[in-house]
């Protein structure tokens, strides 16, 4: 047979196949794969922050198409049967003189007293009172600054309270509404 010299020769010995390789090579052909996951994860944002964008500018210029003006308070009230001339007297004695002393000290800038002349049924409202404020700020603390102008009007808080359990006797509040006006741009 051979040598000994000839069996200490390198041979040329193809390397030997392993799991390991397989794994690599398992391992080569997922790259491209990840790589069109994330290419859909970076459209997917984009899309998302493209949304958003048009959202957000959409609410801004819905919001550019009028500027807000002055609050109003509207008080829908229904009379009683037969308590007309009491609500009236009332009108003209207690809450008149209150609201303009409001007005005369800046906490309102007007108000309004108006009556339905359209009544859907018995139980629809009658008259209604609407103040109307400079802005919703002016509603910030209101009790406190009317209540020097309501003990001047009523003297006390027992004869204020006396004057209100009467006007309960005359009128239902039906609804009160807090509205804001606005200037279309």
């Amino acid at each position: 047979m051979g040598s000994p010299a000839a069996d200490r020769r390198p041979r040329c010995v193809p390397p030997a196949i392993s799991l390991y390789h397989f794994a690599n090579v398992s391992h080569t052909l997922a790259i491209p794969h990840k790589e069109i996951l994330r290419m859909k994860h970076v459209v997917r944002l984009t899309l998302v922050v493209v949304s958003l964008s048009l959202l957000l500018l959409t609410a801004a210029s819905a919001q550019d198409q009028y500027t807000e003006g002055s609050v109003e308070r509207v008080v829908l009230v229904r009379v009683l049967p037969g308590h007309f001339n009491a609500f009236m007297n009332d009108l003209k004695n207690n809450l008149e003189p209150l609201w303009n002393s409001e007005k005369s000290q800046g906490v309102i800038e007007g108000y309004q007293v108006f009556f339905n002349q359209t009544k859907s049924n018995p139980e629809d409202w009658d008259w209604g009172f609407s103040f109307t404020y400079k802005n919703m700020a002016s509603l910030d603390g209101l009790g406190m600054k009317v209540l020097d102008l309501r003990m001047k009007q009523y003297g006390d808080k027992s004869k204020e309270q006396q004057t209100i359990d009467k006007r309960v006797e005359n009128i239902q509040t039906v609804a009160s509404y807090l509205i804001r006006n606005v200037t279309m741009k």
